[in-house]
């Protein structure tokens, strides 16, 4: 599978394409990895703006590709 898959939204039908792997880090941070296409989730270009572009890429350990749970 190529990079650059996006993410979206969509009712649960079960497939593997709408499962995630939970990978711990450290420092309370994680990575979700995509168990159909084994890419990790990814914010495009690491863009720092509301509504950037969340896709799934090739795992590179780069910091756009760790999220922090936080509760509200």
């Amino acid at each position: 599978m190529k990079d650059g898959g996006n993410v979206l939204i969509w009712d649960d039908n079960g497939q593997l394409n709408q499962r995630w792997n939970i990978i711990e880090i450290g420092d309370d941070y994680i990575s979700f990895e995509n168990v159909n296409s084994g890419k990790m989730l990814d914010v495009d270009n690491s863009s720092l703006e509301d509504g950037a572009n969340v896709l799934q890429w090739s795992s590179n350990g780069n910091y756009n590709q760790q999220w922090k749970l936080i509760s509200v």
